[in-house]
């Protein structure tokens, strides 16, 4: 085996890697939104406005679990979804053909995306930012931030301080070293809130949390009560308001960062 390096991923890898995982049915059952979806959509439901015609777009949505998630738990809204997968979009819009309205799932290339600016009231960003280099990470959020309406809440979830060596693994044929679900930073409380205000989104409630069903939550809080367990909570949620700018950025000035 070669001496050990570290992967620097390039778009095309990320693409190939998340169309290899989307077409395995056992690694698709193990995604965060497959696991944890339902609770994540009943956690942040309070955020989706109380209007008969809620647009809401799920910013790397993956095979589409969560978009189903949240169709089962807020009824009624008018759901979207991206990737750069093309693979993982298959898999979504088969997984979400029979949610009413019709979810508009849609494989992308690069941003700015299809839609006008201000379009969304609410846009999730589920388990995403861990894997984005500084460029993509940046153009995602000026994306979010033109599309997002005036009060738009962009929603965030990520591991809580993860440590990435933890996950890491080894290609025993070229010795290149990788996180084995394709993560390459680490975010924190504070870290996540003091990017997001650089990116002109206002926090509003900013935790770490368990993200679990109710009988394995209640059982690590008492665990934790009575001191057999200590670890940090694993998962971060973010709610952010999209901050009042003077005029919304031309989409044809936008960096045409691509996948």
């Amino acid at each position: 085996m070669q001496t050990p390096h570290k992967l620097d991923w390039t778009p095309k890898q990320i693409t190939g890697f998340w169309d290899y995982q989307s077409n395995r049915p056992s690694a698709r059952e193990n995604y965060f939104s497959a696991t944890h979806g339902t609770q994540i959509a009943k956690y942040t439901r309070r955020w989706l406005r109380k209007s008969p015609s809620v647009r809401v777009l799920d910013m790397g949505c993956g095979t589409g679990a969560f978009l189903s998630a949240l169709a089962q738990v807020s009824p009624g809204l008018l759901l979207a979804g991206t990737d750069f997968s093309a693979d993982s979009v298959a898999c979504a819009n088969s997984a979400c053909q029979s949610i009413r309205p019709s979810p508009d799932i849609r494989t992308i290339s690069g941003y700015p995306t299809p839609w006008g600016d201000e379009f969304f009231d609410v846009i999730y960003v589920i388990e995403v930012i861990e894997h984005l280099s500084d460029e993509m990470l940046d153009a995602m959020m000026t994306e979010s931030s033109r599309l997002l309406k005036p009060g738009g809440r962009l929603i965030v979830t990520t591991p809580n301080d993860e440590d990435l060596e933890r996950q890491s693994t080894c290609c025993p044929n070229c010795g290149t070293t990788f996180h084995i679900w394709q993560h390459v930073r680490s975010w924190s409380v504070s870290s996540l809130s003091t990017y997001m205000r650089q990116r002109g989104f206002e926090p509003v409630r900013v935790k770490a949390t368990l993200i679990e069903p109710f009988q394995i939550r209640a059982a690590a809080w008492l665990a934790r009560l009575l001191r057999l367990s200590r670890k940090r909570p694993p998962h971060l949620v973010g709610v952010f308001k999209r901050c009042a700018r003077t005029s919304a950025p031309n989409p044809a000035a936008l960096p045409e960062t691509t996948l």
